[in-house]
């Protein structure tokens, strides 16, 4: 797997906070631990712009928030209305399949910028995805 702005293997030295959030930067910490990891990969904080960009969301989401109270189900319908950029689709396809044979089972799981920090939590305020098999489960889950 190569380095690429919208993936990065789970030891990539460029997986830092700003780029895979706080637990992808755990997880690369421990990779760079040489500790035993199950194989996996990231997408960057650019996949999520892009998909933000792409989809037309920034605007919608900014019009939501100043409205106040009540709009995270509405948020949260944008992103589930919205379409996966087929370029992010083909590199998660490539990454998946690169795992191994058949439809390996993997978790798909949050890693914001702004999470886990020294007096700030966001713990449960995002999904996350066990024992997804199959690419055709991946990318909705993504």
């Amino acid at each position: 797997m190569t380095n690429h702005t919208f993936l990065l293997a789970l030891d990539d030295s460029e997986a830092t906070l700003e780029k895979v959030g706080g637990k992808g930067q755990a997880t690369a910490q421990m990779a760079a631990l040489n500790l035993s990891l199950p194989p996996g990969f990231y997408l960057t904080t650019a996949a999520y712009r892009h998909f933000v960009k792409t989809n037309q969301l920034h605007g919608k989401i900014s019009d939501l928030l100043k409205q106040g109270e009540g709009t995270g189900a509405e948020i949260r319908a944008l992103f589930a209305a919205g379409e996966m950029p087929a370029e992010i689709v083909a590199l998660v396809q490539d990454a998946y399949a690169a795992l191994g044979s058949g439809k390996p089972a993997v978790a798909v799981r949050s890693s914001a910028t702004a999470e886990d920090l020294p007096g700030m939590s966001f713990a449960g305020q995002q999904d996350t995805y066990l024992n997804v098999q199959g690419s055709d489960h991946l990318i909705p889950a993504v």
